[in-house]
């Protein structure tokens, strides 16, 4: 089955390299993917430490159910899918 990509000419591949996606997605390198909690709280840390010169993180996350989901963080913490790549199974 693999992951589902978006389309091409969809605004939610101006968020990453094609490239550095394949790397992200490989089963090989899920012990390097934050948990969705874990990368919520890691990009607001992160956009805390430059003084809000940082407006928002784009972050591939793992999911419990093993989904991983592209999230964009708010430096308040609100966060917003922008897209379900699926588990790759």
């Amino acid at each position: 089955m693999g992951f589902v990509l978006p389309p091409v000419g969809h605004p939610v591949r101006d968020h990453f390299e094609m490239t550095d996606l394949a790397v992200i997605l490989d089963p090989r390198n899920v012990h390097r993917l934050q948990t969705y909690r874990g990368a919520i709280q890691s990009a607001k840390a992160d956009m805390n430490r430059t003084d809000g010169m940082i407006r928002s993180m784009t972050i591939v996350c793992l999911r419990a159910n093993d989904e991983r989901w592209l999230i964009e963080v708010g430096p308040r913490g609100g966060v917003r899918k922008l897209w379900n790549f699926g588990t790759g199974r």
